[in-house]
């Protein structure tokens, strides 16, 4: 143990105890101190802390009175009450605490940035308690109840009065649930989803302020939720109707969509694979959301805040996409008057519930540092608490936010700061009060102009240059072409009955690539499958400008003269019909200023360069195993004394026999996309695939004096490199 109080290291044996005198340090909560220790080769660091309530209370108390005062607030009462708790002798204990957490929380309620709170909208429900956070319509136990209601606090001497609370109930849910209440900017509509009962869906309804006109909006087999209005007078919101597998365990995805609030133009906004949550305005009229992504990354996590306009164009990163721990940031959205995001801090597993956190995005959208947890007393989530948590957090001015908190089994609606207060606004004792905003008029962010509609079925990337961000590993001159590559969609089975398959088989028997049968040395390969869409020339200043398939899910690819990948893009990009995205470069930092390449919009966008095996889905055994034919399987084959065998011969689960001697054998490279394999940060180029692969050092090195032909080299390049 080490214990830099003492200046020494400190033994202890099986079952030895020694007491230490040290000088404590001063903690946010009192005296702390922190040991580093290790046990049998084991690290870990140890936290100690006195915890005074009292003190605590009364410490907090006054720091609250000096931030009112300086709002102009008269608070010498208050500050004369701390003055007469703390004379009074500590025996006093719990009337002691009483009394002075009372006065606090009196204190606190004067607060005039908490008029947002004076009138809130809310759903009461039971806690969804799925097995994934992505899996709420798929096994979250069907528990109904509830409502949609409207709660009203007045201020008395300008305190909030929540004992005077009044209770308006909007929407009865009876024998279904209904989920994530949200009014429009006008407060005059308010939108929700509700589930009918356990056979059926999640639908987007719709009704007055006052609970009046009651409609839905959505019909159909497909879960639609998480209304969120939007500036332009649409409404996005959460649904199935990608009608695709989620690519991981056996639910179907959800993904962003938006549609008038007449409930007609529904259309996708992101086109993603996996399931996304949690859609609502910034500031500047784009939708924040959580969006769910691990290309060619370890699976269980990457659920990490974007932002897209509300014509589905130009979505990208706001924080987290290199950050394995927390495994996702739900509800994420602005802190008035400043540039961090509030959010959820959630698991891959269970609900959307953790601890509240700012993520400054001043410090950079990758710095794990950016993370300030502001309920310190909820771990970052390895499985999910459904006790001791928050949720739904609602930033309502720089230092206060609303949000539901369950201080043990029911969620209630509290404020808490950023300085540790946190006072209850309403708790039901029988049944969980959650998603609460206020509702009340206010002014929409700027109304973002659409992009023309394109009957156009690509876009065009315009890439400014390569070499930014690619780091000093790879010389000017060495990027000879960009790949576009797509991450396919898995679509869902159409049933008989209308409805689409909900359920699949477990999910390693239907990915792409049999990971359940055949891994290697370097982990898993990729499970998901993959296309490419061809190359484009990048030229020698590095720039390049090219179409690109719009409406898929795609990601680049720098590859060498021989097709080599020199670095990859390990997030996704899309393209709406038509439109025009750019870069700077390869990673670059978005700060940099880009080049000036005016002549590259002089000219035409290039078209992509398309071998007859691309533009599909990519087939091993249609593309790669032919060249292996050609030119291996005459001295490698069954019989092979060391047991390298290329034929494609098929075993019982019709797996080629050469896939499984270049992954067995650790003949190919590629990046490990297994259960908790991380992978998350940026990879240095030049790392990874075909130029790691001891099947191309062989060949290279003029083994048996085969030569392949462009063609054949670049087949089996692209399969490698696709991962």
């Amino acid at each position: 143990m080490s214990c830099a109080a003492l200046g020494e290291h400190v033994d202890l044996g099986a079952g030895e105890t020694k007491t230490l005198c040290i000088r404590a340090e001063i903690g946010p909560i009192g005296p702390q101190y922190t040991f580093e220790c290790r046990e049998s080769d084991r690290d870990y660091v140890l936290h100690l802390f006195r915890y005074d309530p009292v003190e605590r209370t009364l410490a907090m108390m006054a720091e609250l009175a000096d931030r009112l005062e300086a709002k102009g607030l008269d608070v010498s009462s208050e500050r004369a009450k701390v003055a007469r708790f703390r004379a009074e002798p500590r025996q006093g204990g719990r009337d002691l605490f009483f009394r002075a957490r009372v006065a606090k929380r009196r204190l606190f309620l004067r607060e005039p940035d908490l008029e947002p709170v004076e009138r809130l909208l809310f759903v009461k429900r039971r806690p969804f308690k799925p097995s994934h956070n992505y899996s709420t319509c798929f096994d979250a136990p069907f528990r109904p109840g509830g409502g949609i209601y409207r709660v009203q606090f007045p201020r008395q001497d300008g305190c909030l009065d929540t004992d005077e609370a009044a209770l308006t109930e909007l929407f009865d849910s009876r024998q279904g649930i209904a989920r994530n209440p949200m009014a429009d900017f006008a407060a005059e509509h308010v939108y929700f989803g509700y589930r009918a009962s356990e056979d059926g869906y999640y639908h987007i309804m719709a009704m007055d302020a006052d609970g009046d006109n009651l409609r839905p909006l959505t019909d159909g087999p497909f879960h639609d939720y998480w209304p969120c209005p939007l500036p332009d007078g649409g409404l996005a919101f959460i649904t199935t109707r990608c009608a695709c597998r989620a690519l991981c365990w056996r639910p179907q995805a959800a993904t962003l969509f938006r549609m008038e609030t007449d409930g007609t133009r529904i259309e996708p906004l992101s086109l993603a694979n996996l399931t996304e949550w949690s859609p609502s305005v910034m500031r500047d009229g784009r939708i924040i959301w959580m969006r769910w992504e691990y290309l060619d990354k370890g699976a269980d996590f990457g659920h990490t805040l974007w932002a897209i306009r509300p014509d589905g164009s130009h979505p990208e990163l706001v924080f987290g996409n290199d950050i394995i721990q927390p495994n996702g940031y739900a509800n994420g959205r602005e802190v008035p008057g400043t540039n961090e995001i509030c959010c959820t801090l959630v698991s891959h597993f269970g609900d959307l519930n953790g601890p509240i956190a700012l993520c400054d995005i001043d410090q950079g959208r990758f710095n794990p540092d950016a993370i300030a947890s502001i309920t310190p007393e909820v771990p970052w989530p390895g499985a999910s608490p459904f006790e001791e948590c928050f949720r739904d957090p609602v930033p309502i001015a720089r230092d206060y936010i609303l949000c539901a908190h369950a201080p043990r089994d029911r969620f209630g609606l509290y404020v808490i700061d950023r300085y540790g207060n946190r006072e209850l606004l309403y708790f039901d004792p029988a049944i969980s009060s959650m998603c609460p905003t206020p509702f009340r008029e206010v002014k929409p962010p700027p109304v973002l102009a659409p992009m023309p509609k394109a009957d156009d079925e690509t876009g065009e990337f315009i890439l400014a240059d390569v070499y930014r961000g690619l780091g000093p590993e790879v010389p000017r001159g060495s990027v000879k072409y960009i790949r576009v590559a797509e991450e396919v969609r898995s679509n869902l089975d159409l049933m008989s009955n209308g409805e689409y398959r909900d359920d699949h088989p477990n999910f390693m028997e239907w990915y792409a690539s049999p990971v359940d049968c055949v891994n290697g040395p370097h982990g898993w390969p990729t499970y998901v499958a993959k296309a490419s869409h061809g190359m484009v020339p990048v030229e020698p200043d590095g720039s390049a400008r090219f179409a690109a398939p719009a409406g898929r899910t795609l990601y680049f690819q720098a590859l060498d003269k021989d097709f080599n990948e020199l670095q990859r893009m390990r997030s996704v990009v899309q393209l709406q019909p038509g439109e025009r995205r750019s870069c700077i470069g390869c990673h670059e930092n978005r700060k940099m200023a880009p080049p000036n390449h005016s002549e590259l919009l002089a000219n035409e966008p290039q078209p992509l360069q398309v071998a007859p095996w691309e533009g599909e889905p990519f087939s091993y055994e249609r593309v790669v195993q032919p060249v292996l034919d050609k030119h291996c399987v005459c001295c490698h084959d069954l019989d092979h004394p060391k047991g390298i065998d290329f034929t494609g011969a098929l075993d019982p689960e019709r797996i080629p026999a050469s896939y499984k001697t270049l992954i067995t054998m650790g003949l190919v490279h590629y990046l490990d996309c297994g259960w908790n394999s991380g992978g998350f940060e940026k990879r240095a180029p030049m790392t990874f695939g075909a130029l790691k692969s001891k099947f191309w050092e062989v060949l290279d090195a003029g083994h048996k004096d085969a030569t392949l032909a462009r063609d054949d080299m670049q087949r089996i390049k692209t399969w490698i490199d696709l991962n």
